[in-house]
């Protein structure tokens, strides 16, 4: 269950950066892309600690 969650927040992130380009507002989209990059750079983060100290 508690898996589910991230990809619901990052279906979420995604449909609001959609949503933000369709509408042209750039400012709104570069804000939306950083946190993107953000939680992906953080979940490859946990990820990988996750593998170092599961392997």
């Amino acid at each position: 269950m508690q898996r589910v969650v991230p990809l619901v927040n990052l279906y979420k992130l995604i449909w609001n950066i959609v949503r933000s380009v369709m509408e042209g507002s750039t400012a709104a989209f570069l804000r939306l892309l950083t946190l993107f990059v953000a939680t992906v750079i953080a979940a490859l983060v946990v990820v990988s600690v996750l593998h170092l100290r599961l392997g």
